[in-house]
Order: structure tokens, then sequence, then C-alpha cells
């Protein structure tokens, strides 16, 4: 469990989101498809060929390179989960920013995600706010997991998304997920 903001955000985007990180003490931990991880201070990092980041913030403890990332860990209390919206053609697909509440240790005790992370995840969230615009999208427009809203009714939902992506999305084929 923990919290979560969602949003439609291209890379380049995304990379000044990330600047945002660095500037609060943040390191940028990069997982490609193998699981190799590169950590750097700059935005550099973020490429096309991974959407799957994490923000670690040094101040909130140590990263253990040897436990997965994107699990319910000592590392969850060090970083803040990020990717940018990727696309297919057909679907965007969202990004999103992912602070868990903590973790249960080995033995069984709940442990509490440090305030500076929660501090830095709350920053994160208000400059992805000004970066984007929140709009409403047709329930048709948008398919998820669970739904596929294809009715023709008045509803809508509103999502974070950056200009560009509106602009992309004047094309009715393109779905948001």
């Amino acid at each position: 469990m923990g919290k979560q903001a969602s949003f439609y955000m291209e890379r380049e985007v995304f990379a000044e989101l990330a600047q945002t990180a660095i500037d609060l003490g943040c390191i940028i931990i990069r997982k490609n498809a193998n699981d190799e991880i590169t950590m750097s201070r700059s935005t550099n990092v973020i490429n096309t060929h991974s959407s799957e980041y994490y923000f670690y913030l040094p101040a909130a403890g140590s990263f253990n390179s040897e436990l997965p990332l994107g699990c319910y860990n000592a590392n969850a209390n060090v970083m803040i989960e990020a990717g940018y919206t990727v696309g297919d053609g057909h679907t965007l697909f969202r990004g999103r920013l992912y602070l868990a509440n903590g973790f249960t240790d080995a033995d069984g005790k709940f442990i509490e995600r440090p305030d500076c992370l929660a501090k830095v995840y709350r920053s994160l969230v208000h400059r992805m706010k000004q970066l984007t615009d929140f709009i409403d999208v047709p329930a048709g427009r948008i398919c998820d997991r669970l739904n596929n809203y294809s009715d023709t009714s008045d509803r809508s939902r509103k999502v974070y998304m950056t200009r560009k992506l509106q602009r992309l999305m004047s094309d009715p084929k393109l779905v948001l997920a």
C-alpha cells in the first residue's frame, strides 16, 4: 500500500520532473530489461530503452542493491518509483509516482517510511501538477485492465496530461490505459 500519482507525460518532460528529484537530493536509478541497475545524479540516465525509474533519497537510508526494486522491502523506504508515459501507436500507458507506506521486516514488524521521503514525494507531485494540465477525457477514450469504457454516455475522467500528449489525443483512435 502507498500513495500514487498517475499522469500522462512524455520522456522529455519526465526528465524535468527527475531534475526536480535530483535538486531535492535524489539519485536516479534506472533498471533495464536485464535487471541491471544504473545510478546517476544526472537526467542523462533517462532514455527510450527504459521507462522504469526510481528516485533514491540517501537521506532516507541506505540502498541495498541485493534486494529487488519495486518490492515491499527495505528499499521501499528509501525510494520513490517513477516512470513516464509510453505508447504503442494505439494506446498511451500512464506514468506514475509511487511511494510505499513502509515495509515489513524479517521479524514481522512494520517499518514506516521516513518523513523526509514523504516530503520529497509531495514536492514531486506538486511539480508534476505544474508540468501537466488536469483535463477531462471522455470515458470512451479510457481503457484499463478492468474496464473498457466504450459506451457513448457523457461520463469522463480527469487525468494529468502534458500539452504535447493532449495534441496526440486529437487522434480519435488513441486511448489511454
